[in-house]
């Protein structure tokens, strides 16, 4: 029983802060999709301890299991795609390509200030 009632607590709180999202998206003028503000509240809200991670832990794991189920709709509208895609493959594999190198170069220069940011605080 008590599993069950951190699961609806976890995906109650889950729940509200992405209705929190989809009325900022709405009333913020911004092309910013309604998820990114609720993942933005959501780390605001764990940074500033408003809310604990044991309260939305057990729900966000749920959903990480389940993430591949949510893609499926996506893949079937671009397999109905198939010919759109296939007449801009070039240039789709070129964004693919150049976003994927931008990605790694980025994460690599992040994870080398951090290496020396933490090598710096250890050896003083």
């Amino acid at each position: 029983m008590e599993k069950i009632k951190k699961m609806i607590v976890s995906f109650g709180i889950l729940f509200l802060i992405s209705v929190i999202g989809e009325i900022l998206h709405e009333v913020i003028p911004l092309p910013v999709p309604a998820s990114v503000y609720g993942l933005l509240i959501l780390f605001a809200a764990l940074v500033l301890k408003w809310i604990k991670l044991d309260w939305v832990e057990t729900g966000a794991d749920i959903l990480v299991t389940i993430m591949p189920l949510l893609f499926v709709p996506s893949v079937v509208k671009i397999v109905t795609l198939q010919e759109l895609i296939m007449d801009n493959l070039i240039a789709i594999l070129v964004v693919i390509v150049c976003s994927s190198i931008v990605v790694m170069v980025v994460t690599g220069k992040v994870a080398q200030k951090m290496i020396e940011k933490m090598e710096k605080k250890d050896a003083s």
